[in-house]
């Protein structure tokens, strides 16, 4: 299991059949990314790689559908790439930058919406990624560290554009 960039993510769940089901596979990728999921049966299957709680892609899902022959293998190397990340960074003059809280927010009550509300934390570039943004726009706001109050937001945001920046003078 690779993330958007490439790189092996450890944790993932990789499922055939529905969650928590009698007769459902699970398997949990390694640090490599590399899992083993079976033994499947026969017939058509719908595999599903997710991000977990505690990974970085939580709440990330790609789905494969394949047709096993009795007796065969099949590789899937699948990656977890929702086509709906908002990626920015921040600007503090005369702060350090890792450790920011963003959010990504949108109530339910929002035009055509239903609840949003996603949190990320800026590296120390002040680099961050929203993986599971809406299709609509949504607000994007930047919190201190250790503060609730806002310092910036960033109206009307669509996922998959340009990198956005958050500017705050606290």
């Amino acid at each position: 299991v690779r993330s958007p960039d490439g790189r092996p993510l450890a944790g993932v769940w990789v499922r055939s059949g529905q969650p928590v089901l009698f007769g459902s596979v699970l398997a949990v990728s390694a640090a490599d990314g590399a899992f083993e999921l079976g033994p499947l049966a026969a017939g058509s299957h719908v595999l599903v790689a997710e991000g977990a709680a505690g990974v970085e892609t939580k709440g990330v899902e790609t789905k494969e559908v394949f047709t096993l022959a009795d007796g065969e293998q099949w590789i899937w190397n699948p990656r977890l790439d929702a086509g709906r990340e908002v990626r920015g960074r921040i600007e503090v003059p005369g702060r350090e930058l890792g450790g920011w809280i963003v959010r990504g927010v949108q109530p339910a009550s929002a035009p055509g919406a239903g609840h949003y509300l996603e949190r990320a934390t800026t590296d120390a570039g002040g680099n961050f990624t929203l993986l599971r943004a809406p299709e609509r726009p949504t607000d994007i706001t930047l919190h201190a560290p250790g503060a609730a109050f806002l310092l910036s937001r960033e109206q009307a945001v669509v996922a998959g554009g340009a990198a956005i920046v958050l500017r705050a003078d606290p």
